[in-house]
């Protein structure tokens, strides 16, 4: 008996189809593009990195252009990862706790357009963006917590409560590594 080749028992749309399903299997989600997640976009009159950066100032310290008000220039922040001190804004990112990489390659690279921008801007949790050093998030990168954690149990403590209050609050899917790791830094807070 002659064997039946595979594509003349699918016929020929249908081994594309397959091949595509298999292909995407394969592949997985689409890589990260941060130009996909919409960052820093108007909350009210200013945008999100200004309101973070008004918001996380130390009481009474916060100075803004007389001509722009969104726009600071100066005040007196202090990291909460290690804890150092800054009176310039433009030593400081605005750190996603959760990172925009870690989320979308955990749950939200099935997320559209609009989902992924209303996450990148999330004012609603305190925890979720931070003024940061900008060494201390450019260290941290796009690490979740399993590769990267602030040294000292206070700073492990409360990152590690951002982290799980990010995770319920989007629906994000971490890995068993990360996972224990979460846990590792709220035992911090005993």
């Amino acid at each position: 008996p002659r064997a039946v080749m595979p594509h003349r028992l699918l016929g020929g749309l249908a081994l594309a189809a397959l091949l595509a399903v298999v292909l995407l299997t394969l592949a997985g989600a689409a890589p990260y593009d941060r130009a996909s997640w919409p960052h820093w976009v108007r909350a009210g009159a200013c945008d999100v990195r200004h309101a973070v950066l008004a918001r996380d100032a130390a009481p009474g310290t916060l100075r803004v252009d007389p001509a722009r008000p969104c726009r600071v220039v100066g005040g007196t922040w202090t990291d909460p990862y290690a804890g150092t001190t800054s009176r310039r804004p433009d030593r400081l990112d605005v750190d996603h706790v959760v990172p925009l990489q870690w989320a979308h390659e955990h749950g939200g690279a099935a997320w559209d357009r609009a989902r992924r921008q209303a996450y990148a801007n999330d004012l609603s949790y305190r925890g979720h963006l931070l003024a940061v050093d900008r060494r201390a998030n450019r260290a941290k990168g796009a690490r979740g917590p399993a590769a990267w954690a602030p040294v000292g149990n206070a700073a492990r403590c409360d990152y590690g409560h951002r982290w799980a209050a990010v995770l319920v609050a989007w629906d994000l899917r971490p890995g068993e590594a990360d996972r224990a790791a979460v846990r590792d830094l709220l035992r911090a807070c005993r």
